[in-house]
């Protein structure tokens, strides 16, 4: 919805982007998908790769290596930074697999590639290299997939052209390749999750978002 990259995550879980215009961290007194989530009994993690953070040690730091925590959106809000439950919430990403493996994945996850990655530092290529090595397997493994939907995107694009990322939906309610033609951002992502569970809306740029369509089987 906007450059850098900070906001965007921001706006992609709290339906804006409260003003921020640059990659300076805030803390923001703000509601979010969590409080929806949780309202509604439903469980949400965040798995960020790098990230230093434990139960009961909630690290803010804004980088640690390739580990950039303006890519972390729930640990830039007061809620989860003052609530050692909720920030103990995001943990590192190499959890993911001993979540698969007991059967603890939450209704609602992130994932947040480091800095290399994510093609950051290295580009599109070393993207598309881990992202099929580091998803592959999960996407033919039935304790991962079974009434998944996963969505992979980008925060923004080179700043040059018409603001174009890539964005992926993949899972059983898709329909295979097809495409929706129509003009979708991050807050129609954030309406679309929302809808999907039933959550309603946290009234702002997401309640005025139209939800991603034409797809679904």
């Amino acid at each position: 919805v906007t450059h850098p990259s900070y906001q965007n995550y921001i706006a992609l879980t709290s339906g804006s982007t409260w003003g921020i215009n640059s990659d300076h961290l805030k803390t923001l007194d703000e509601t979010h998908i969590g409080d929806l989530l949780e309202a509604k009994g439903k469980s949400w993690k965040v798995y960020a790769e790098g990230y230093r953070g434990g139960p009961g040690n909630c690290v803010l730091e804004s980088t640690h290596g390739k580990y950039a925590r303006r890519h972390v959106p729930f640990l830039s809000y007061k809620s989860v930074q003052n609530n050692p439950e909720r920030c103990a919430r995001t943990v590192n990403a190499d959890q993911l697999k001993a979540d698969i493996d007991g059967g603890r994945l939450a209704d609602y996850s992130m994932y947040v590639p480091d800095n290399n990655h994510n093609g950051h530092d290295t580009g599109v290529a070393a993207a598309d290299k881990w992202f099929g090595e580091a998803f592959g397997k999960w996407l033919k493994d039935k304790r991962f997939t079974e009434g998944l939907l996963l969505i992979a995107t980008f925060d923004e694009d080179d700043n040059f052209h018409r603001n174009q990322i890539y964005t992926v939906l993949w899972g059983d309610s898709v329909i295979p390749g097809s495409l929706a033609k129509a003009r979708y951002d991050h807050y129609s992502i954030l309406r679309t999750i929302e809808d999907a569970f039933d959550l309603g809306t946290l009234g702002r740029e997401d309640a005025k978002a139209t939800p991603i369509s034409g797809i679904w089987r």
